[in-house]
C-alpha cells in the first residue's frame, strides 16, 4: 500500500489557515447558538424538575470515612479498603468524574497526584507516571474492565480511542509504581485500571449533550433494562466533533476530530455461585494532525502538512466467575480486540486475542493465595511508504504467562506480607522473573505504613525493532538530498527496573486524610535514540544520504521522588484536596554520559502541584474549581504553566442536571508538550468553555 492516500474526506479536517480569534460573524453565531441551547436546556430541566422534589445534597458521599473505606481491586485483584492497600494508589470516584468538567478519560487523569498528563494536540495526549513521558509512554499499563489497551506496536496507549461514557465509569484506580506481578509486562511505573459500572446500576434512559467553543456537538444516549429475572443490560451511542486547536503561530491548526462510538454491557446471575459479564463496543472516526512530510527528494524536500487519519476498531470481552465458597473462587476471562489506523503514510491493522484464568483460595487463616495463567496472541499487519515503513511488515506474537501471589497475615488486622512472582514468555529472551514483595503495617484501623520492592520488565515494541521513519529531509553536502531517519533495532532487548517504595496513608481526626509516598527506582537497559554511521541509499531515486537514528538499550540510572496528597473536609458542604509531586531523574547514557540522557530527563516535569475545591451551595447548586501547576520541560523548551478549570452545576432533581464549565482560564493558550521524537507537531491548548445537560428517565 505504498503511496497510500486518504480520500477527500481529509478536507473535512484541513481547516483554513485562519487566526485563532475568529471573525465577528462566527463569534456572534456561536454566542447565539450557545444562548439558545442554554435557554432550551434550562426550560426542559425546569419542567422536568417540577415533577420531582429538589435535592439539597451534602458531601457525605465524599466524606473522609467513605474515602478511606473505598473498595479497590487493582493492588491485589480482590476487593479491599483503600486504607489497607500496600501501594501508591489513587481513586477517581464517580463523584470526581461528574464534577471534574473533563470530557475524556485522558483529561480525567490530570487529577491523579504524580501522574504527568500533557495534551499534544486536540486528539493526542502524553500520559506517564514517574518520568519517561512521551507520545507512546512505554512504562505505563492501561486496562479497561480487565482488557489491556496497551499497544504493542508502539508500546503505548492511543488515548484518542480510549473512550466510553464518563457517566458509565464506576471508578478509575491508578497505581503509581510497579504492578507487573498481577497485570503483566510494561507496568514499570504504573497501572491505570478503568472500571465501568455494572449494568444493573445504569437502568433507564440517559441523554447527555454538550456544546461549546471547541465541541459542536457532543451527544450521547444510553438505555439500560432487565433481561428476564437474572440479567441486566445497557447500550449506548456517542458522537462528538471537536474543533482544532491553535498552532504556535497563533493560527488555527488542522487537528480537529470527530468520532462515533457505540457499546454495550450485560451482567447475568446464572446461579447462586455463577455470574457472567459480556461487554464490547466499536468506533469509527477521523482526526487531523500536522506532520513534517517529505514531499520528494528534489527541492522542496519537506514541509509541514495537514494529515488526516482514519481510526476504527472494536472489542468484545466475556468474564465468568464461579464461587466454590467464600474462601475459593475462579475467574475465566477472554477478549478480542481489533484496531485500525490509516493515513497517507501507513496503515496499521492489529488483532489481539487474550485468555486469562485466575484462582483465589484462602488457606487456613493466614494465607490468601491468588494464581493465574494467561495466553495472549497479537498480530500486527502494517503497510507503509517512504515516510513510515516496517520490516517485517507482519508481526505475530504469542505470549503465555503465569503469576502467583500470596498474602500472608502475620498479625491479624495489623501486619501483612505480600509475596508475588510472574513470568511472561515471549520466546526470544532468557527466563526473566518479575518478583514483588510488600509489607503493610496498620498500627490502627485508620493508619497504614507500607514498604515494597519489585523488579518489573518492559519488553521492546514492534516499532522499536522494525520501524523506519523518514523524519525530515534537507540539502546536504554538495547539495545531495539528506534524510534523517529513525530506524528500529532487531537486537533491542527488555528494559529492567528495580524499584523501592514506602508510603503512609492515614486519617487524622474526622476531617483530614493524608497520603505520602517516596520511591527510588534503578533503571537499566532503558531505550535511547542514538545517531549512527551515515550511509548512501539509492532507492528511491535520486541517491541520497541517510543520517540514521537508532533505538538502543543505552540508558541507565536512577529516578526518585516524593508524592504528597491531602483531603480536608472543611464543612459538610465543602471539600478541599491538594497534592504535590517531586521527581528527580539521574540518567546516563552508557557511552556519552549525562548528555545522552538529557532528552529523556527533560520530557517530564520535576514539580507538579494541584488543588481541587468542591462546594455544595444551597438549592442544589455546585461550584467546583481545579487548579494545576506544572513545571517546565527543558527538552522541548516548554515553560511552566498554570491551568485553572471551573464548573458551576445545578442539580434540578436527582435525574436532571445542567452545568457550565470553563477550562484553561488563566491564559488564552499554552503549550503542554513538545514535538521532538513525536510523529506529530504539537499545538496549543486554548481557553474554552461549554455547557452540558444530562437527563435520566
Amino acid at each position: 500500500m505504498d503511496n497510500l492516500e486518504v480520500p477527500s474526506e481529509r478536507e473535512k479536517l484541513a481547516r483554513p489557515n485562519r487566526p485563532v480569534l475568529t471573525g465577528q460573524w462566527m463569534a456572534a453565531m456561536r454566542r447565539k447558538t450557545l444562548i439558545f441551547v442554554l435557554l432550551a436546556g434550562s426550560l426542559a430541566t425546569w419542567a422536568h424538575a417540577q415533577q420531582e422534589p429538589r435535592v439539597v445534597q451534602e458531601l457525605s458521599s465524599m466524606s473522609i470515612e467513605a474515602l478511606m473505606d473505598l473498595r479497590v481491586t487493582s493492588v491485589s485483584r480482590r476487593s479491599e479498603p483503600l486504607s489497607r492497600a500496600a501501594a501508591a494508589i489513587y481513586v477517581i470516584t464517580q463523584e470526581d468524574i461528574r464534577r471534574s468538567g473533563a470530557t475524556s478519560i485522558a483529561e480525567l487523569l490530570r487529577m491523579v497526584p504524580g501522574l504527568d498528563v500533557a495534551q499534544m494536540d486536540a486528539n493526542t495526549w502524553a500520559v506517564s507516571a514517574r518520568g519517561f513521558n512521551g507520545q507512546y509512554a512505554g512504562f505505563l499499563l492501561v486496562l479497561i474492565d480487565g482488557r489491556t489497551v496497551f499497544t504493542p506496536t508502539s508500546n503505548g496507549v492511543y488515548w484518542d480511542v480510549q473512550d466510553t461514557l464518563l457517566e458509565d465509569i464506576d471508578r478509575i484506580e491508578v497505581i503509581r509504581g510497579p504492578g507487573a506481578v498481577l497485570w503483566g509486562l510494561n507496568a514499570i511505573n504504573g497501572v491505570i485500571n478503568i472500571i465501568t459500572k455494572p449494568a444493573s446500576g445504569t437502568q433507564g434512559v440517559l441523554i447527555t449533550t454538550s456544546i461549546g467553543s471547541h465541541q459542536t456537538p457532543d451527544v450521547a444516549v444510553r438505555y439500560g433494562g432487565k433481561a428476564g429475572g437474572a440479567g441486566h443490560y445497557r447500550a449506548f451511542v456517542r458522537y462528538f466533533d471537536r474543533q482544532p486547536q491553535a498552532a504556535s503561530s497563533g493560527y488555527r491548526s488542522s487537528d480537529g476530530w470527530h468520532n462515533l462510538r457505540a457499546g454495550f454491557r450485560s451482567d447475568w446471575e446464572l446461579s447462586a455461585r455463577d455470574s457472567l459479564t459480556v461487554l464490547g463496543g466499536g468506533y469509527r472516526g477521523l482526526e487531523g494532525h500536522v506532520e513534517d512530510k517529505i514531499l520528494s527528494l528534489q527541492p522542496p524536500l519537506a514541509q509541514a502538512v495537514s494529515v488526516a487519519e482514519r481510526i476504527a476498531g472494536g472489542d468484545i470481552l466475556t468474564r465468568w466467575n464461579h464461587n466454590f465458597s467464600d474462601r475459593s473462587e475462579i475467574s475465566l476471562q477472554t477478549f478480542f480486540d481489533y484496531t485500525e489506523r490509516l493515513n497517507y503514510a501507513r496503515a496499521e491493522l492489529r488483532n489481539t486475542a487474550d485468555l486469562d484464568f485466575q484462582h483465589r483460595i484462602a488457606i487456613k487463616r493466614r494465607h490468601d493465595l491468588i494464581w493465574g495463567l494467561r495466553f495472549r496472541y497479537t498480530a500486527d499487519h502494517t503497510s507503509g511508504s517512504f515516510r513510515v515503513s516496517f520490516d517485517p511488515r507482519v508481526q505475530v506474537n504469542s505470549t503465555p504467562s503465569a503469576f502467583i501471589q500470596d498474602e500472608i497475615t502475620l498479625v491479624p488486622e495489623r501486619l501483612r506480607l505480600v509475596l508475588g512472582l510472574r513470568h511472561d514468555y515471549s520466546g526470544d529472551h532468557d527466563l526473566e522473573l518479575q518478583p514483588d514483595v510488600r509489607l503493610l503495617w496498620s498500627p490502627r484501623s485508620d493508619q497504614s505504613l507500607w514498604f515494597a520492592v519489585a523488579r518489573p520488565i518492559s519488553e521492546p515494541s514492534f516499532a522499536g525493532r522494525s520501524i523506519r521513519v523518514s523524519q525530515t529531509a534537507f540539502p546536504g553536502p554538495g547539495g545531495m538530498p539528506t534524510v534523517v531517519a529513525l530506524i528500529g533495532n532487531l537486537d533491542l532487548e527488555d528494559s529492567h527496573a528495580l524499584s523501592f517504595q514506602a508510603g503512609y496513608r492515614g486519617q487524622l481526626g474526622g476531617t483530614l486524610a493524608v497520603d505520602i509516598e517516596g520511591f527510588y527506582t534503578r533503571h537499566t537497559d532503558a531505550v535511547s535514540i542514538d545517531s549512527s554511521a551515515p550511509f548512501l541509499e539509492t532507492n528511491p531515486a535520486p541517491t541520497h544520504l541517510v543520517l540514521p537514528l537508532v533505538f538502543q538499550n543505552a540508558l541507565e540510572g536512577e529516578t526518585h521522588g516524593l508524592e504528597l496528597g491531602a483531603t480536608w473536609q472543611a464543612t459538610s458542604r465543602w471539600k478541599l484536596t491538594a497534592s504535590y509531586a517531586w521527581l528527580d531523574m539521574n540518567l546516563r547514557h552508557v557511552l556519552t554520559g549525562a548528555a545522552g540522557a538529557a532528552q529523556t530527563i527533560g520530557s517530564s516535569p520535576q514539580h507538579q502541584f494541584q488543588f481541587h475545591s468542591y462546594v455544595n451551595l444551597p438549592r442544589s447548586w455546585e461550584w467546583d474549581t481545579h487548579a494545576y501547576s506544572v513545571g517546565r520541560l527543558p527538552s522541548f523548551g516548554v515553560p511552566a504553566y498554570v491551568r485553572v478549570d471551573t464548573r458551576v452545576g445545578w442539580r434540578l432533581s436527582e435525574r436532571a442536571e445542567i452545568s457550565l464549565v470553563g477550562q484553561n482560564l488563566c491564559r488564552g493558550r499554552h503549550t503542554e508538550f513538545g514535538s521532538l521524537g513525536a510523529s506529530i507537531q504539537t499545538t496549543q491548548v486554548e481557553r474554552s468553555g461549554y455547557a452540558k445537560f444530562t437527563w435520566i428517565f
